[in-house]
């Protein structure tokens, strides 16, 4: 898969990634929903949320 050109550091790096969807996986906040994992307290799609650099987690885990 070719690599997403990010000039203006919007997109968080795959490490960085990782490590918040493993934080989230544990979290008992996250619900699975249509197959997917949603945060109960910001309502975010947890894959998608946690691409972004500059989001932060509503409770602070990350």
């Amino acid at each position: 898969m070719a690599k997403l050109i990010d000039p203006f550091g919007i997109i968080a790096t795959e490490e960085l990634q990782n490590e918040r969807i493993d934080i989230c996986s544990k979290c008992e906040h996250v619900s699975k929903r249509f197959g997917l994992y949603f945060c109960n307290e910001c309502g975010c799609h947890v894959a998608s949320k946690t691409k972004i650099n500059k989001n932060e987690c509503p409770i602070n885990k990350w």
